[in-house]
């Protein structure tokens, strides 16, 4: 299984993070980074 780590809680980044969190996207979300803090919390 893949690792994955994101940089930015947008649009697209909170839709990888969605995919990877329902299983269409076969990895583990092991990282989350933004400039906001809370946008990287949510």
């Amino acid at each position: 299984m893949k690792k994955i780590g994101l940089l930015g809680c947008g649009t697209i980044g909170t839709q990888i993070a969605l995919a990877i969190d329902s299983g269409a996207i076969p990895a583990k979300l092991t990282h989350v980074f933004d400039s906001s803090e809370n946008a990287a919390a949510a």
